[in-house]
């Protein structure tokens, strides 16, 4: 039995270290999982575009906590919203990620996703490197996955490209589209929707 041979303390640090290798090994097969899937959407040279498009979508809508990371890059303005203008800014966001990466990923013809060792970065939350690696002798694009694990398993909550946020690059950006728009945050809810072509 373990606690014949183990001290109390060092079998607690050793429980401890199991649960978080494994919470990190659920966090990498999570992002292994989505990007072997948005890959073969990707290199899937006899799907209709249409067919596609609704693939990306319905893998990103999964895979992405959209409302957390919504929340947090409409930042002090998320408190002065109304609620019909939370659940329509949530609407449109969605849609707004979910264009984005699907973008990023179509672009590409005959790419492999190469997932690396996640990094633990609290109880619930770890960092999961990756490389879309490219035809042609193109350099790899790496990307790392801040993943947050929930009652259902997993969800991304950040995407951190050459070193930049998009938590922190779409706050700064909405920001300064509702300062532009006189502080009200109809004004962003109207460039997501021009940039999702519902405009």
């Amino acid at each position: 039995m373990l606690h014949r041979f183990v001290p109390p303390l060092a079998a607690l640090v050793l429980c401890v270290s199991l649960s978080a290798q494994a919470a990190a090994n659920g966090a990498e097969d999570f992002i292994r999982a989505m990007g072997n899937r948005a890959v073969a959407t990707v290199n899937a040279h006899d799907m209709a575009g249409g067919t596609r498009a609704k693939r990306f979508s319905a893998i990103f809508r999964e895979a992405f906590a959209v409302p957390v990371i919504g929340r947090f890059v409409l930042g002090q303005y998320w408190r002065r919203a109304t609620d019909a203008e939370r659940q329509e800014y949530l609407k449109v966001f969605t849609d707004y990620v979910v264009q984005t990466y699907a973008n990023r990923f179509s672009g590409a013809s005959g790419v492999t996703f190469k997932v690396g060792s996640a990094k633990d970065l609290n109880a619930n939350e770890a960092l999961v490197p990756s490389d879309i690696v490219r035809p042609g002798g193109q350099p790899p694009v790496a990307v790392q996955w801040r993943v947050k694990q929930v009652d259902r398993g997993y969800k991304i909550v950040d995407v951190i490209v050459d070193g930049v946020s998009m938590l922190i690059s779409q706050r700064d950006e909405f920001a300064s589209i509702i300062s532009r728009s006189g502080g009200k945050v109809a004004g962003l809810i109207e460039a997501l929707r021009e940039r999702t072509g519902q405009g």
